[in-house]
């Protein structure tokens, strides 16, 4: 029953059809041009990420400290199944909405726990994987293979995810819990989420050491997660040093406090999924209308909609605190903030293409208009059937991802500039490019969820973490910044930083447009097609 129970879970979250959301085989076109750009968006986002800690394997492999590509490793790993396991483990585990069907059924409730709990670290390791694939290629490539190398690498990573999710599961249910009894619920659960991961930033931009090379103060940073987390240093000792000793620590740690958590738990999950939360509202609330125009009605539709969904705040507005996090901590260390970015993106390269690159990372990780159509799931019909142009809804989402980032963004750019005393054409060329990036980034990421919708799904988080269209809008991104920062390194070979990055501006802009004017006709053509 158990493995069961897992099939099903797992295809009611990753089969191809709800990722696509149409029949791959009655869209052969379209899957072909799909899969395609998929292709393209992972080899040029794997192909920039694995440069990165390629050469950083080669540079520590010289100074035989190989071990070290390890920590960063581990340390992707466990942030990933924090993120995972803070952001689904309240929903999927402790109020996970089939519980009416289950419930009834004959089946152990420790055995539907498993399942649920399998399937999200299935869910980890198909994440994690992505990013660890570069760095575990590096390893390797400069390090001796040898049997137990590779056992204990394979099923130290396999373990890594389940402390993780036994702690972090706790912390969010309390978050759940404290936030779910306070009127204005969501944004509560919202301020508490973002107030967790600013912690961790801010903890993380106070223990790196300015005054050393850049390079080892990132170092420095990663190794010293190992002294508040044991767990890491016992994989690098069972993989690097093959401790026989300190993998069955590792193992036994591991298996142990996961399956003394599913024992534990079992009961609590029963009461957390059959109690009922309370609803504060206000019933004298006085209900009015006010007309505007179209857009702007809509615009504000998506407003409503976005933060009435605090898993959908959390996955695509994280870019935005990030620009805000680093912008406001320029004010106050002025003099660190350059070493900062260096460390940041492992790059030695003059400061205005540093600061865009931390700040494209951060935009197009803001991907409403990729998910917000799919995100109109059963009433689409109804938005369908209103006398309103597609173009004027597929605009509207447009908008909205573009007030979400493009303020944000002049604001940090407005603060870095005062802090690093910019001058007025960096400025310029700054507000031209993340102006020009966001337009960009939101236009192509409409066309992306025109292109493969997703209106079927029993939560948002299918849609928002989980849908093909979501995959293509971040790792499109990606693959964005890596074509141009492939394009700029090509000028800046025969022309100045500068001009390099003003084409790179127009050019963003012109596609920008490009697409904008093939927006109305094809909102028209998908939406007669839905």
């Amino acid at each position: 029953m158990y493995l069961h129970l897992v099939k099903v879970f797992f295809k009611e979250s990753f089969s191809l059809k709800r990722l696509f959301g149409f029949n791959l085989k009655e869209n052969k076109l379209k899957t072909v041009l799909i899969g395609f750009a998929i292709l393209y968006a992972l080899v040029a986002f794997l192909g920039g990420f694995g440069f990165l800690f390629f050469d950083l394997a080669k540079l520590l492999s010289e100074q035989n400290q190989l071990e070290v590509v390890l920590s960063f490793l581990a340390t992707y790993t466990l942030g990933l199944s924090v993120m995972m396991a803070l952001f689904r483990s309240s929903g999927y585990i402790f109020h996970y909405k089939d519980y009416d069907i289950l419930a009834p059924l004959p089946i152990k409730d420790q055995t539907v726990l498993l399942a649920k709990l399998t399937v999200m670290i299935l869910m980890i390791y198909i994440t994690s994987i992505i990013f660890i694939a570069p760095i575990a290629f590096g390893y390797f490539y400069f390090g001796d293979i040898t049997f137990f190398t590779v056992i204990y690498f394979i099923l130290g990573f396999l373990l890594a995810p389940l402390v993780p999710i036994v702690v972090l599961s706790f912390v969010s249910l309390l978050i759940t819990t404290i936030t779910s009894k306070l009127p204005g619920a969501k944004i509560f659960n919202i301020i508490f989420m973002f107030a967790f991961f600013l912690g961790i930033f801010a903890l993380t931009f106070s223990v790196n050491e300015t005054e050393v090379n850049p390079l080892t103060g990132q170092i420095n940073m990663v190794k010293g997660l190992a002294t508040y987390y044991p767990m890491i240093e016992m994989f690098i000792n069972s993989v690097h040093h093959q401790d026989h000793v300190a993998f069955l620590l590792y193992a036994g740690i591991s298996i142990g406090v996961f399956m003394l958590y599913v024992l534990l738990i079992t009961n609590l999950v029963k009461k957390t999924n059959q109690s009922k939360r309370t609803a504060y509202f206000n019933r004298n609330k006085a209900v009015t209308f006010q007309s505007s125009h179209v857009i702007m009605t809509l615009v504000k539709k998506e407003f409503k909609t976005y933060f009435s969904v605090p898993i959908y705040v959390l996955n695509t507005g994280l870019g935005v605190v990030i620009i805000i996090a680093i912008s406001v901590a320029s004010l106050f260390f002025k003099q660190d903030i350059e070493a900062f970015l260096i460390e940041t993106t492992a790059l030695n390269v003059p400061l205005l293409p540093l600061i865009l690159i931390v700040f494209g990372f951060s935009i197009v990780m803001t991907y409403t208009s990729a998910v917000s159509l799919s995100l109109e799931g059963k009433h689409f019909s109804l938005l369908k059937s209103l006398p309103i142009d597609p173009h004027d809804i597929m605009l509207s989402k447009v908008l909205f991802n573009m007030l979400l980032v493009i303020p944000a963004s002049i604001l940090g750019i407005t603060l870095i500039s005062f802090a690093l005393a910019l001058t007025p054409v960096e400025i310029f060329l700054l507000l031209l490019l993340v102006t020009g990036l966001s337009t960009l980034s939101s236009l192509m990421g409409s066309f992306i969820n025109l292109t493969v919708p997703k209106f079927e799904f029993s939560n948002e988080v299918e849609v928002i973490k989980q849908s093909i269209a979501s995959l293509l809008a971040v790792f499109g991104g990606f693959a964005l910044l890596v074509t141009f920062g492939f394009l700029y390194s090509l000028l800046d070979k025969v022309l100045s930083s500068n001009m390099s990055l003003f084409i790179i501006g127009i050019l963003l802009y012109a596609i920008s447009i490009g697409l904008y004017v093939l927006l109305k006709p094809t909102s028209r053509k998908q939406f007669l097609k839905f």
